[in-house]
């Protein structure tokens, strides 16, 4: 990359790479099935605060069957970040399954939220 082409333009190179990253990004959706003992461990605290972190947005929520279901838009290598630490869990949970059905992005969130 030229740097003096970039000074004469007064444009900082970091912001060049700043901006490339956001352009490879790729962005889709995934739901997410997580089942095992995933209930009343704060796991939907859990998987939002991870979420959140990661710039990723959607929601997460309990099902009547014991199992969490999450719903997430964002960066591919983000919701994959996030998969790795849903797997995880917090410390009192046990994670038995997760199954993933990948999606094209819709951005239609602005955060990442816990529902019911």
């Amino acid at each position: 990359m030229d740097y003096q082409l970039l000074e004469i333009l007064s444009i900082d190179k970091f912001e060049i790479f700043k901006i490339c990253d956001r352009i490879i990004m790729i962005m889709v959706g995934a739901k997410i099935i997580v089942s095992g003992r995933v209930q009343g461990v704060c796991f939907r605290d859990y998987t939002q605060r991870w979420a959140s972190s990661l710039g990723l947005t959607g929601w997460v929520k309990n099902l009547s069957d014991g199992r969490v279901e999450a719903l997430v838009n964002g960066d591919e290598d983000n919701i994959r970040k996030l998969i790795k630490e849903i797997k995880e869990g917090p410390s009192m949970a046990r994670v038995d399954n997760t199954d993933i059905e990948w999606s094209d992005y819709k951005g239609e969130f602005s955060d990442f939220k816990i529902t019911w």
